[in-house]
């Protein structure tokens, strides 16, 4: 018969922040054809029951080589941005701050794109319990200025819009490890 030992106060070094750091790549290639890419991504962040931190930030890059008859084709694309959010619990559950995020791209017509917002959170679970499980709905209305490589065909090379953002997230911790899925739209 085991027996249960009571839960004891446990001091945290790291103040509460969580650090993540990812990194990967690929290579393929034949005697016509080749590439290779890289990726890397990191976050920060700090959840309490007061106040909510967030930062992350990736890039990519990839090189395509295609050899031809009569000479030898290659592309690169680069792709980088950050997202930042800080929020203040108002009770509990609720929370407001604000969220800001820029991206850069050499593909597409979207050259860069930075925006920044007011944003209002709600979690399923009280604050206390954000660092082993978390629903958290998050809304936003950004302001956004982006610039483009082409002319769109509304005739314009940079624009600044109004939009709204809703982000759901689940977060949970267990002994065997954590999962994260989340969906914005």
């Amino acid at each position: 018969c085991r027996r249960r030992m009571p839960p004891r106060a446990v001091e945290d070094r790291w103040d509460s922040w969580v650090f993540q750091v990812g990194a990967g790549g690929s290579l393929s290639g034949n005697q016509r054809e080749g590439d290779y890419s890289l990726r890397g991504s990191f976050s920060v962040s700090r959840v309490t029951e007061e106040l909510k931190m967030s930062y992350s930030g990736f890039a990519s890059y990839k090189r395509d080589e295609t050899a031809l008859s009569s000479r030898t084709l290659h592309a690169i694309y680069r792709t980088n941005g950050f997202d930042a959010l800080v929020v203040k619990s108002l009770t509990a559950r609720w929370s407001a701050g604000g969220f800001a995020s820029g991206d850069y791209a050499t593909t597409g017509n979207v050259k860069t794109e930075y925006a920044i917002a007011p944003a209002v959170e709600f979690d399923v679970f009280p604050y206390k319990e954000a660092s082993s499980r978390a629903i958290t709905f998050l809304y936003r209305l950004e302001y956004s200025n982006a610039t483009y490589r082409d002319v769109t065909i509304y005739y314009k090379t940079a624009e600044r819009l109004w939009r709204h953002a809703l982000g759901i997230q689940l977060y949970m911790t267990r002994s065997w490890g954590s999962a994260n899925i989340s969906i914005s739209g």
